[in-house]
């Protein structure tokens, strides 16, 4: 029995003392931890839980009860609520205690947003006040300030205690840093480790101040995050963060050192990358609404219409991509509600994007005023004038192919409205710019203003089979008309425009209307001579404007009947070549032969397959024997006109050497 007992005795004793060895070890790696809390306090939140999550299964105990057993200590009485009251601390302790306490509690609210344990933080290091002088007790006690401040949303005090910590602290450090350079072993650790310090205020300014608490106003310390740029080297820190910052604080896209909007601005584009990359449909309408809210943020923190008009650039091209797949069908997002709303609510940001180009386009600011919008160079100010054009007419293009897609053969008069009024509204803004030679005005406007008259024309065209009003085929043909003005290689645009008119009993109009445009393609300098000047990958295209056009506009009722002819099964560009080739033979042949004749080789030259033939199998085959030769030296004849790939390229791209083509085609007779 006596055995027995003091068996019991010993396993108690030793267990007793087992227990209390694991909470001492616990403690003491609780400890090790704390000491380099720099090293992670600028995670994220969710990163910084996980560690310490980690920690507690890897220690057996948790930061907050390693909390509570050092405030045990270092008080006297016992606490009755969480909040540490600063009179309690006894004295005659390691320093460092305190000091540990303080950043524990602190690691503690950055990973549960409990203002108590800020407040014990800031308590805490009172009692070392009298230390400040130690870089690292300086570094938390500016921190928590900081984080103090934050909590109030007392941005001067932020501003304020952000530059202490980064001048009384920081600046200090990379002197010692400086000084002590060659003797690596001899700094400090807080010397050693200051990229972790920039990662902290990297964290604290950008993602605490702007991004969380959306803090306004704060371009003072643009010079700190400008000044970290090339100074942080952790892999998966704020290096990339900070430099595409900086990008945004400087140059075309910015708004002048605006650090507030520079954040938002990348922020907005980090979110929107995400948006596109969701595959999952729950995902998508959170992902949208924290890019928009981004995008509204830079935009209500743009202190210029320079920078006005960088983000609004960007976001209708947000807005273009997201009705680009509505129209197209995409089932993540078509099947959503949610989204149906888009289009219609992007007119408010074509209306702002308005606005700021009729500010800016004032004449005082086009001499010299555009210094005080924001632009420090005249390029700049164009280049920005010019996105800001495209963007909004590409999203008023997307909004009516929307309507489009979404309305019936036969549109009612409410949704030919909705159809039709982006088109209308872009061709109205084109008109109100384009009257003088600007250079303001991009040079893709004016294809871009085919595009759109064109795309008006054929909806009053389909209209116009369920009207009983003859204003709606007008609309139809002089929509139609104004597309060949401004994009005269569209063959089709002519031919279809000749068939309709013949097909309504006005061909008499269509003579009369189309006339003057083709002289002024005859008599042309610039469809003589831009070419000797320019390069283009789809020469072909531009040399016929000057000869072949002209022709195929006063011939388009004599090529569609024969064009009729080709079965429906050529391509665009098939289609186009075929025209282009019976339009020289036609103009070879008129000179000396017959209409008969010349009726029956178009007639066989329509019918034939162009598709992987030479023009001289095309003619050996369809031609009579007398006629072949004749063909084969037309200048040109074999040519090949790529049409399609330019007419899309013309679309998406705004440097393409053509649309300064279709611009001094359109100046080149004076407007009224």
């Amino acid at each position: 029995m006596k055995i027995y007992r003091l068996a019991l005795v010993l396993l108690f004793v030793f267990g007793a003392h087992a227990s209390a060895f694991a909470a001492k070890q616990a403690v003491s790696r609780w400890d090790n931890l704390v000491d380099v809390a720099y090293k992670f306090s600028w995670y994220p939140r969710k990163d910084l839980q996980d560690l310490l999550a980690n920690k507690k299964g890897e220690y057996g105990q948790s930061l907050a009860e390693y909390c509570r057993l050092l405030t045990a200590e270092l008080t006297t009485g016992s606490a009755k609520t969480e909040l540490i009251d600063p009179d309690l601390f006894v004295s005659g302790k390691d320093w460092k205690k305190y000091y540990r306490l303080a950043v524990a509690q602190f690691i503690l609210f950055l990973a549960n947003d409990n203002e108590t344990y800020l407040e014990n933080a800031k308590s805490t290091l009172t009692v070392l006040s009298g230390k400040k002088e130690f870089s690292s007790i300086a570094f938390w006690h500016y921190l928590f300030q900081t984080y103090s401040d934050l909590v109030k949303n007392d941005r001067d005090a932020f501003v304020k205690n952000t530059f202490k910590l980064w001048q009384d602290v920081i600046l200090r450090l990379e002197a010692d840093d400086i000084l002590m350079m060659g003797y690596k072993s001899s700094k400090t650790e807080f010397v050693k480790n200051l990229h972790f310090l920039y990662e902290n205020i990297a964290h604290l300014i950008i993602t605490q101040a702007i991004i969380e608490k959306t803090i306004p106003d704060l371009y003072p310390l643009g010079v700190i995050i400008t000044s970290i740029k090339d100074k942080l080297s952790s892999e998966n820190g704020y290096r990339n963060v900070v430099e595409a910052i900086v990008e945004r604080m400087h140059g075309l896209k910015s708004d002048n050192s605006n650090l507030n909007f520079a954040v938002a601005f990348v922020e907005a584009t980090a979110n929107q990358y995400a948006f596109e990359d969701e595959k999952s449909a729950a995902l998508l309408v959170s992902k949208y609404n924290l890019t928009r809210t981004y995008y509204e943020l830079a935009l209500s923190w743009a202190n210029t219409p320079k920078g006005q008009a960088a983000i609004l650039t960007q976001y209708m091209g947000f807005a273009n991509y997201i009705i680009r797949r509505l129209t197209a069908k995409d089932d993540l997002l078509a099947s959503n509600v949610f989204f149906r709303n888009l289009p219609a609510e992007s007119n408010k940001l074509i209306k702002n994007a308005n606005a700021v180009y009729d500010q800016l386009s004032l004449p005082a600011v086009q001499k010299r005023g555009f210094v005080h919008k924001g632009f420090n160079k005249k390029n700049n100010y164009i280049t920005a004038m010019c996105q800001l054009w495209d963007s909004s007419a590409k999203l008023l293009m997307m909004q009516s192919a929307y309507y489009k897609s979404t309305s019936t053969s036969n549109p009612d008069a409410e949704n030919l409205y909705v159809i039709e009024s982006p088109l209308l509204q872009y061709l109205s803004f084109f008109r109100k710019y384009a009257g003088t030679d600007s250079e303001v005005v991009p040079d893709n406007a004016f294809f871009l203003a085919a595009y759109a008259s064109k795309e008006l024309g054929d909806l009053y065209r389909q209209s116009s089979k369920y009207s009983t009003n003859i204003k709606i085929n007008d609309l139809a043909f002089s929509h139609q008309l104004e597309a060949v003005e401004l994009f005269p290689m569209n063959i089709m645009g002519i031919l279809q425009l000749a068939h309709q008119a013949n097909q309504e009993g006005r061909a008499n109009m269509y003579l009369q209307k189309t006339g003057p445009v083709a002289s002024h393609f005859r008599r042309s300098k610039v469809a003589s001579i831009w070419l000797d000047s320019h390069s283009t990958d789809y020469p072909n295209c531009v040399a016929i404007v000057k000869d072949v056009i002209p022709e195929i506009i006063d011939k388009a009722y004599f090529l569609v009947k024969f064009l009729q002819q080709s079965g429906g099964t050529d391509s665009e560009d098939g289609l186009y070549r075929k025209a282009v080739v019976m339009t020289r033979l036609l103009m070879a042949l008129e000179v000396k032969h017959s209409e008969d004749v010349i009726e029956n080789a178009l007639s066989s030259i329509a019918k034939q397959d162009f598709k992987g033939r030479t023009m001289k199998e095309i003619f050996q085959a369809s031609l009579p024997p007398n006629l072949v030769d004749l063909a084969n030296s037309i200048p040109g004849i074999e040519l090949r006109y790529r049409f399609t790939s330019l007419k899309n390229e013309l679309y998406s791209s705004t440097d393409n050497a053509i649309h300064s083509y279709l611009r001094e085609l359109y100046y080149e007779i004076p407007k009224t």
